[in-house]
């Protein structure tokens, strides 16, 4: 009978220890030493800040201070950053910078869907407003909307939705015995596909597709805010016909749930605790993410550079991936 050997974890040693504690404030220093040094002659002020860069990098990679994967994705966005080389041309190096968007976005996903954070904003709204077949089937639409914010897949968040639909179709007794049963099912699962896809529409980077396509076309789109302005109303608007036709088309009456049934799901919410660490720096993270896809327009004026939604997304990404201040590993 054959065995499967343990798998061994390298222990580091003192000196490991030290060089990856002291990588961090080491890297730092070697680079604002660099940049705040006088340009010598013959060497251009992007050349000193690529070899301040590669110092920077060069020390968290040999001291193991953070994991090198992170490393990496901090000198994109310090390359074009610190004027060391366009970020066109640092982009450039996968080919298409929405290469890097859709790792970025990914890893993104990963992270918000890691921290629980929807499903708690999920079970918050229908447990307060689910009361009744027209507001719960209400606030399955809002629900949609508002975690289309923070899970950037219309498969994540479809599947961290039908748990949630399967317990309100308990709570609401619903069977096959009666037309109103029956028609409050299928309005229950066209609803929940509409509004995923309708709530997509106004959040630029509510699905990986969507992400993809406005890095084609940005210079018609322009910024995240101006996608949402944009297209919020019509989606909004789409999402309250949506429900109004679902309901003449679909008779379902407007019954109460099943309060036993609604304190187990109210159970479940309170089962959730308190708001934990990883979900607070996940909401942190993805709020300041947020703000400056938003705010993209005026980051020359707010930081003396600027900074685009691509990079943003890596810098968020590595982030969520950063040990200590991250929720990825």
């Amino acid at each position: 009978m054959s065995s499967v050997p343990a798998k061994v974890k390298k222990q580091k040693s003192p000196f490991e220890m030290r060089m990856a504690y002291f990588g961090l404030p080491a890297a730092l220093v070697a680079l604002t030493l660099i940049w705040t040094m006088r340009t010598p002659a013959g060497l251009s002020y992007s050349g000193k800040m690529a070899m301040g860069i590669f110092a920077f990098a060069l020390i968290l990679w040999v001291s193991n201070g953070i994991p090198n994967y992170v490393t990496s994705l901090i000198v994109i966005f310090l390359l074009p950053a610190a004027g060391a080389w366009t970020e066109k041309a640092t982009l450039g190096v996968f080919g298409y910078e929405v290469i890097w968007l859709m790792i970025a976005a990914f890893v993104i996903a990963s992270g918000m869907e890691k921290s629980g954070l929807a499903k708690r904003l999920a079970l918050f709204l229908v447990t307060r407003f689910g009361k009744s077949v027209n507001t719960v089937l209400i606030v399955l639409m809002v629900t949609n909307f508002l975690i289309a914010f923070v899970v950037p897949s219309t498969t994540a968040r479809a599947v961290m939705l039908l748990p949630i639909v399967m317990m309100i179709m308990e709570v609401f007794e619903v069977g096959n015995t009666t037309p109103q049963d029956r028609n409050f099912g299928k309005l229950m699962a066209l609803q929940g596909i509409q509004a995923n896809n309708l709530s997509t529409g106004a959040i630029v980077t509510a699905t990986s597709s969507q992400i993809l396509a406005i890095s084609f076309i940005k210079d018609l789109t322009g910024t995240e805010m101006k996608w949402f302005i944009a297209s919020a109303p019509v989606a909004i608007i789409t999402l309250a016909a949506s429900f109004l036709i679902g309901k003449m088309l679909f008779k379902t009456g407007n019954r109460s749930a099943s309060a036993e049934k609604m304190m187990a799901l109210e159970e479940e919410y309170k089962g959730l605790g308190k708001m934990n660490g990883v979900e607070v720096r996940a909401l942190i993270i993805f709020l300041i993410t947020i703000f400056l896809w938003a705010t993209d327009e005026y980051h020359g004026a707010m930081f003396g550079f600027d900074i685009s939604l691509v990079v943003v997304a890596i810098v968020s990404a590595a982030i969520f991936l950063m040990p200590h201040v991250g929720i990825l590993t």
